[in-house]
């Protein structure tokens, strides 16, 4: 309780002081000299302190109690604004002086704006704020095309995306998102124009692993949209906390996010996975898909369907223990899924229960996965940080193709020396997956196999024998 009214007191505070700014005539005066010459304006301030003013006005404007008050600010501050945009980065203009260094500069400030636009986004604002938003990141779109070489620009501009995306998506109706989702694909279109064959030689641009880095920023919040809705109820007036999609939505924020990956990915190389900050971020979005939606993998096109598993395989062991796990939950995700779905299948078909799944792209690439895992499990050192995901995964996949987990532990036992090595590894085995062990990937099974699997790490190590 003294939390909330401490939350209650201070909120008041703001709406008070937010009142007294925007009926200071200075401010007001201020606020208009950005929107007609932002370059003037913030000539003395780098662009952190340009965008973070545009953002302190924008929640000035929306704290305020008084609303003619508030439509005065929003008018002097956001309707020159917008005008000022659009007359400098209108095309015509661009076209005679984009390579005038001060229609640059000011074309930067604008982005800059522009972003603190994104920043100061809230559920009270939207409503003012989107309108004017999404026709400027479509404007903005254009820019990549007309300076293709400015890399600040290039970046300011991804940047207020990503910025759109976390503080703006959530709180926007459908029909709003659908638009930033449209605008959202065509900077990707873009920018994938422009940059496809750009860095061929095998040196690494640090500023494109940079640029990718913020499209994986973005195309993760954009995901968000799909669990999270904090848009207002049409029918409460109210704010949902937690909104799940269904799935016959005509286009899920998912769909859209896919699709961006597959623009995005071939831009990606192996080398540009050695950044720790875009190879982090990769596998985030990656294995987050694979956990949430892995329905959708094994309908994505072929070229993205063999980029998502092949960057699965090279990050089991290439790229640290936090990469690894991802790998590992997204592995298990997706077999969990297969899984399902085969058992459905002889459910509604009426056949064998011992029936192996078909040779499909997914079952199929799960099936070298296992293989891929036992070798890890098995024969090399594995992490013991990695327990919990390792058995997770592995007990999934035992459970997709448990023919071919058993003929991997048959080879293995037919590669030892001597009778009594035989003897003790199948004994380690069936410790690992007893008969009273239920091959099928739910809560209880998943328990007792982590059980044993703690113990199988144990004792495999002093029986195995090297090939």
């Amino acid at each position: 309780m003294p939390a909330v009214c401490c939350d209650v007191v201070c909120g008041g505070m703001l709406a008070f002081r937010a009142s007294v700014c925007i009926g200071c005539e200075s401010l007001l005066l201020m606020a208009r000299q950005i929107s007609l010459d932002p370059a003037g304006t913030g000539m003395f301030l780098p662009p952190s302190g340009q965008r973070l003013l545009v953002k302190s006005l924008v929640l000035a404007g929306s704290a305020a109690r008084e609303q003619a008050a508030k439509v005065k600010f929003w008018e002097q501050f956001l309707v020159p604004l917008r005008e000022r945009f659009v007359s400098v980065l209108s095309p015509h203009h661009l076209a005679q002086h984009s390579h005038n260094s001060s229609v640059q500069q000011e074309v930067a400030t604008l982005l800059e704006c522009l972003h603190g636009l994104c920043l100061g986004a809230l559920p009270g604002n939207c409503s003012v704020l989107a309108p004017v938003i999404l026709p400027l990141l479509s404007i903005a779109v254009r820019l990549l095309d007309v300076f293709q070489s400015a890399t600040e620009i290039i970046e300011v501009v991804l940047k207020a995306f990503v910025a759109a995306a976390d503080s703006l998506l959530l709180y926007v109706g459908d029909e709003t998102a659908l638009k930033f989702y449209d605008v959202s694909l065509e900077l990707m279109k873009t920018y994938a124009r422009c940059n496809t064959g750009k860095y061929s030689s095998s040196s690494i641009e640090e500023e494109m692993c940079e640029d990718l880095l913020l499209f994986m920023q973005l195309l993760t919040n954009l995901i968000s949209k799909d669990f999270l809705d904090f848009a207002e109820s049409e029918e409460t007036g109210f704010y949902a906390e937690v909104v799940v999609h269904p799935e016959s939505s005509q286009t899920s924020a998912v769909d859209v996010v896919l699709f961006g990956l597959s623009i995005v990915v071939p831009l990606m190389t192996i080398d540009m996975l050695r950044f720790p900050g875009l190879c982090l971020q990769y596998f985030k979005l990656t294995s987050f898909i694979c956990e949430v939606h892995p329905e959708k993998i094994p309908d994505i096109p072929n070229d993205l369907f063999q980029s998502i598993m092949g960057s699965l395989q090279l990050g089991m062991d290439n790229f640290g223990v936090d990469v690894t796990k991802l790998c590992l939950e997204a592995l298990s995700s997706l077999a969990d899924h297969c899984y399902k779905q085969h058992r459905e299948m002889i459910t509604q078909s009426s056949l064998d229960a011992a029936t192996p799944m078909p040779d499909f792209p997914l079952p199929a690439t799960l099936k070298r996965f296992l293989k891929v895992l036992f070798d890890s499990l098995v024969l090399h050192n594995f992490d013991m940080d990695l327990l919990q995901p390792g058995a997770e995964a592995f007990f999934s996949l035992i459970c997709c193709h448990p023919s071919q987990y058993a003929s991997l532990v048959q080879e293995l036992l037919d590669i030892q020396k001597d009778a009594a090595s035989r003897d003790k590894l199948l004994t380690v085995f069936n410790r690992l997956t007893p008969s009273t062990l239920t091959l099928q990937p739910e809560l209880m099974n998943k328990h007792q196999f982590r059980k044993n699997f703690d113990t199988f790490l144990h004792d495999i190590r002093s029986v195995v024998s090297s090939k």
